[in-house]
């Protein structure tokens, strides 16, 4: 039997919790994540000289606590310096192979599509790599259909994923959040929000600082403030945007920047939620994204400016059930 046996592990340790009772130590071998449970005392913190970033290799029991696997450790200990290297350039190749980004046609033919194909891809491993590496996940979207479309779909690309990683649908109340913008860009308010929300948790629960991704805003010289506050706390962004800039002020702050102005096209031919619905396929082509590319384009009358697109993509949604 699986439960109550004593298997032996190694792994980073991703995450620290002191709770009332045990100690939490959330350790990753590259594929999957395991919760470990040291106890010495009610709310003393076990083994006091490990911290997030070690590797370690331990002997553990393995149980079930609220229909999720953990382990109570019986013996733990650090890695060398010299098996830690090693060990952790292991794990970060096993990641970024997991994170790779399986292609696929767009729903549409299109030759701006196919040129922001190299940067979509780029997004989409990024994103996979956050993920697997248990970064909480912000969204940051336009309060308008447009925004709101490109915002769900990549929520609902990127939940499933964060929900797998972790083996609980609850870890998307603790990595995941997606929060609308009302300004047309993404201001310094919104950015210091997401920022003492994200010192917050790392002070309790050692999570992670994030990796925001902004769209339907994010690419204008009034995003450049907002985009640097975080950055200094040590937020990655990534932005999906249409809208004109004169320069690019953004591309070289950020992990990646999709816009059709930077391919040289127009940005009223593609709006926030056709990007965001097609690069949300690449990230986990779920079931329900189909739909998402008319009604954006549709609500940000792309039609005027690009009605053979939006006539695929309004066919494309009327086979939907």
């Amino acid at each position: 039997d699986f439960f109550n046996s004593n298997v032996e592990i190694s792994g980073l340790i991703e995450q620290i919790t002191q709770t009332g009772g045990p100690t939490i130590f959330v350790v990753s071998d590259g594929t999957a994540t395991l919760a470990l449970k040291g106890f010495v005392g009610q709310g003393q913190r076990a083994y006091p000289e490990l911290n997030i970033g070690d590797t370690i290799k331990a002997i553990v029991t393995i149980n079930e606590y609220n229909g999720e696997l953990e382990g109570e450790i019986k013996k733990i200990q650090k890695l060398s310096p010299e098996e830690h290297k090693v060990y952790l350039e292991k794990i970060i190749e096993l990641q970024k192979k997991r994170a790779e980004v399986k292609e696929i046609p767009f729903l549409v033919k299109s030759e701006i599509l196919e040129k922001l194909r190299p940067l979509m891809i780029k997004a989409a491993f990024e994103i996979r790599l956050a993920i697997i590496q248990n970064r909480p996940i912000i969204i940051r979207h336009h309060n308008d259909t447009d925004g709101y479309c490109a915002g769900y779909a990549l929520e609902k690309a990127i939940l499933p994923l964060i929900e797998t990683e972790h083996g609980s649908e609850k870890a998307g109340y603790e990595f995941f959040l997606r929060s609308p913008c009302q300004a047309p860009f993404y201001e310094i308010d919104d950015s210091i929000r997401d920022t003492a929300t994200s010192l917050r948790n790392m002070a309790k629960f050692s999570n992670k600082m994030p990796l925001v991704i902004i769209t339907d805003n994010g690419s204008t010289p009034e995003d450049l403030f907002g985009i640097k506050q975080g950055k200094v706390h040590g937020i990655e962004f990534i932005v999906i945007d249409h809208h004109f800039f004169d320069k690019d002020v953004i591309s070289k702050e950020v992990l990646t920047h999709i816009s059709p102005f930077l391919i040289n096209e127009d940005g009223s031919k593609y709006s926030a939620g056709m990007l965001g619905a097609e690069l949300a396929r690449l990230i986990n082509n779920v079931p329900g994204l189909e739909v998402i590319p008319a009604i954006a384009g549709l609500a940000d009358r792309i039609d005027i400016s690009n009605s053979e697109v939006i006539n695929q993509y309004l066919k494309i949604a009327e086979k939907q059930d």
